[in-house]
């Protein structure tokens, strides 16, 4: 997805809605970062806790909200698809 669809707010098919990227008050959380962050919870490479303290980590102006983020993420989790069973050839 290119920036043209992300700048008029087509975030639906992200999964989210952009709004980890403004919790930062000077705006360093990338779309990029925070998608990437979205993937591994959704994955379960990450907690939502852990990624929400990578996310912040980013924030130099104090402003990122981590338990929103955390919720966030969570509920990201929890909107994943099911897991996706091996198929084994016979």
């Amino acid at each position: 997805m290119g920036k043209k669809e992300l700048s008029r707010g087509n975030y639906h098919n992200l999964g989210w809605d952009g709004s980890l990227t403004t919790m930062c008050g000077h705006g360093l959380i990338a779309n990029s970062f925070a998608q990437k962050m979205i993937d591994r919870v959704k994955e379960e490479r990450l907690t939502p806790e852990k990624a929400a303290r990578y996310m912040a980590k980013l924030c130099v102006c104090g402003a990122f909200n981590t338990s929103r983020a955390e919720r966030i993420l969570h509920e990201a989790r929890m909107s994943a698809p099911e897991a996706r069973i091996p198929v084994t050839l016979t």
